[in-house]
């Protein structure tokens, strides 16, 4: 069935529209004539001023429709001779015109003289002509304006009057007293029919119009004011139904300080028994500020606002809030109570301190930095000589341990300044099968350094158990690990650090295990310290949550361990006992071993460096003169400068007479960047290899521009400074 099709609705009529719009104009018209007739007054628009509107109204309607109404009945009474009428007439209307705009008589004056003119008239024309003119009318109109202007006892009083009239006229009717009573006398001074008539309904129109305007503008504001009270009672319900449902504590008290509101955040934070009804004294918040024991509760209802930070101590752990309290006042500006709000903002603080503890970090890993530059220049020449003096050392003699001890030490070191770099610039080395036993057994040589005295160290670690790490990042999470339980046992105690493969059914989810992964290596490092209870444990991998006091822990051991092991594909599960102590264990997916690669001496490996013209660039001279040793023994021309202008300066009397530019990143003049820019402007084609503690993200970007051939971090071995130079000028580096 089609729906069914409507008419299209018509445009409004213009006159339609224009006949509103001329009623609007008039309305309005008349309420400013009004207003400005009689001032209703700011303020709330109650009684008063409604009374105050509607005498302005009448006023102004008796100037304007009066007019015509004295005008009709004095040409009515000039044709039958009633010449007091016309006076009577004349003296009303002058009467209501000084009403109008004697603006400085008081009101209440004017408003009783309003009520005795009208009086007065419905007296005049009752006495005068009885009921055959429209003195009943405006003896019933006195009473009513009375009563809409002063209320119910005007009426009363103005009723009084009209019944002392209506009895007056009741006593000289049988005593033939009046002129329209007496024998004899015609019954009417005015023509009868129509000019009866036309004064008694000019009388009632004016009368009726007075009041049904009055009682219209009464009735539309009554109903304005109905609406906008229901929308003021809704909005503050709906304010109401906010403030309870806040999470923002409210508390309202009176004037003497007992709370009387309270929201359900409050009462959930403080209870009943230190709500309403009870004093804001008792509230259990205190003020952080230096020097003050208490919330100044007195001097907000003295009217003195205050803003501050408190704490409460809920259950051991001590909450901050944010406090606001503020004074109530009434419409004169009295202080009739305090208002009190209260935001929560602990995790505001603890995250500003994360934040602090972030760029403290920072702060030391820029520094880091600089030491690593430093560490890694004195440990080049270290590398560098002990090769040259192992390869100089025949087998057997017996200074060569010494020598291969001296080597191992220092690359530990290059490792462990790597590591370093690895934990404050967030690098991310490369992972490769990693024998978490090699892990351990430096972790457990690091530790020696931290041990008290009454801590036992067991361990119990199988070997070739294989994972995919890197095995810098490796040791920083389990060297996490270790040292928070060393520092678990301030009095003495035991750690067990022990590895075993374990079959994949019997481990945790992991989040990442291959196709082929059947085992999993578990390493379990446990102590008996002091130990957790559930609500610690369950916060212990929060980023910068600690237990330690200020100063003494940054929360990103454990947090940064969880994340390691994590991004490892792996699990770490902590269980801990109060009293008994803690136990971490790391599950990492196991891999196969990686095959044994040939080893090749520093004489299997042929030397392509021989002929190479080398510009060589560092300010450290002991780090200049060990490059250039090795360089000369591998074949190769070198010119060492330690200014980089200098160098600049020789490089650009003949930049064919250089087949490669070997540089310094950190130098105080120019950097290696600078100087490889300035190289590639006076010959776009020579190579330029930057050497450098640490890889700047800059030199990064410019090695990927085509600005830098290569990068070789130091430290170096001086094969692998041979190779990177050869490499550089585009010669094969394999072996010969």
């Amino acid at each position: 069935m089609p729906a069914p099709v409507l008419p299209p609705v018509s445009p409004e009529r213009p006159d339609a529209a224009w006949g509103r719009s001329l009623w609007a104009r008039l309305r309005h018209a008349m309420l400013a004539a009004a207003d400005w007739t009689v001032d209703p007054g700011p303020g709330l628009r109650d009684a008063l001023w409604w009374r105050r509107r509607l005498l302005g109204v009448f006023l102004v309607g008796s100037a304007v429709f009066g007019l015509g109404t004295a005008v009709m009945s004095s040409v009515i009474a000039w044709r039958a001779g009633a010449y007091a009428v016309i006076v009577v007439d004349t003296l009303g209307y002058l009467v209501v015109l000084a009403l109008v705009i004697g603006r400085r008589i008081p009101i209440a004056v004017r408003g009783a003289a309003m009520v005795l003119l009208v009086w007065a008239l419905g007296a005049f024309f009752t006495l005068g002509w009885g009921d055959e003119a429209a003195g009943p009318l405006w003896l019933l109109a006195a009473p009513i304006i009375a009563s809409v202007l002063f209320g119910m006892r005007a009426a009363l009083l103005t009723l009084g009057l009209v019944a002392v009239t209506l009895v007056a006229v009741m006593v000289a009717v049988p005593l033939e007293l009046l002129p329209w009573a007496s024998a004899g006398v015609p019954p009417q001074p005015l023509p009868s029919g129509l000019g009866q008539w036309i004064v008694i309904g000019a009388s009632l129109f004016f009368l009726a119009g007075l009041l049904s305007v009055g009682v219209a503008v009464l009735s539309e504001g009554l109903d304005r004011e109905v609406v906008a009270r229901r929308k003021a009672e809704q909005d503050r319900e709906r304010f109401g139904r906010a403030i309870e449902q806040s999470g923002d504590t409210c508390f309202v008290a009176d004037r003497d300080g007992v709370i009387r509101i309270a929201n359900a955040a409050a009462e959930a934070i403080v209870g009943a028994q230190r709500g309403i009804g009870h004093s804001l004294s008792a509230l259990p918040f205190r003020p952080r500020e230096n020097g003050r024991s208490m919330v100044p509760w007195s001097a907000a209802l003295d009217g003195a606002p205050w803003t501050g930070t408190c704490e409460l101590v809920d259950g051991g752990r001590t909450r901050t809030f944010f406090a606001t309290l503020s004074p109530v006042r009434d419409e004169p500006g009295q202080v009739t109570g305090v208002l009190l709000l209260l935001r929560e903002v602990s995790r505001e603080l603890e995250l500003e301190e994360r934040l602090r503890q972030a760029a403290k970090l920072q702060a030391v890993g820029t520094l880091v930095g600089g030491i690593a530059h430093d560490f890694n220049n004195l440990l080049q020449p270290i590398i560098a000589n002990a090769e040259a003096l192992r390869a100089q050392t025949p087998q057997g003699h017996e200074g060569r341990p010494l020598i291969q001890e001296l080597m191992q030490s220092a690359e530990r070191g290059r490792m462990l300044v790597r590591r370093v770099l690895t934990f404050t610039r967030g690098s991310t080395l490369e992972r490769v099968p990693t024998d978490i036993s090699d892990v351990v057994d430096e972790t457990l040589r690091l530790l020696r350094g931290m041990l008290t005295d009454g801590i036992e160290v067991h361990s119990a670690v199988d070997r070739g158990l294989w994972i995919l790490a890197d095995p810098a990042e490796l040791h920083a999470s389990l060297a996490n690990l270790a040292t928070n339980a060393v520092q678990a046992m301030p009095h003495g105690g035991t750690l067990t650090i022990a590895a075993h493969a374990i079959p994949l059914g019997d481990a945790p989810v992991l989040p990442s295990v291959s196709p082929a992964t059947r085992e999993v290596v578990c390493l379990t490092i446990a102590d008996t310290g002091v130990g957790m209870d559930e609500e610690l444990l369950a916060r212990a991998f929060e980023p910068f949550f600690t237990t330690k006091p200020p100063g003494q822990g940054t929360g990103l051991g454990l947090s940064s361990a969880h994340g390691t092991i994590s991004s490892l594909g792996g699990a770490l599960v902590a269980s801990s006992t109060p009293g008994v102590g803690t136990t971490m264990r790391v599950y990492l997916p196991r891999v196969e071993a990686p095959t044994p690669a040939v080893a090749r001496t520093p004489t299997d490996v042929a030397l392509p460096a021989a002929g190479l013209r080398i510009l060589l660039i560092d300010d450290e001279p002991l780090v200049g003169r060990v490059a250039m040793r090795h360089l000369t023994s591998a074949g190769a021309v070198v010119d060492l400068f330690a200014d980089p202008n200098d160098a600049l300066a020789r490089f650009a009397a003949d930049p064919a007479a250089m087949d490669v530019v070997l540089t310094d990143f950190a130098m105080p003049t120019l950097d290696g960047v600078a100087v490889a820019e300035r190289v590639r402007s006076l010959s776009p084609t020579t190579p330029v290899l930057l050497m450098t503690g640490f890889v700047e993200h800059e030199a990064m970007e410019r090695a990927a521009a085509g600005t830098i051939t290569a990068i070789l971090q130091k430290p170096f071995s001086g094969q692998e400074l041979i190779v990177a130079v050869a490499r550089a000028a585009g010669r094969d580096a394999a072996p010969g």
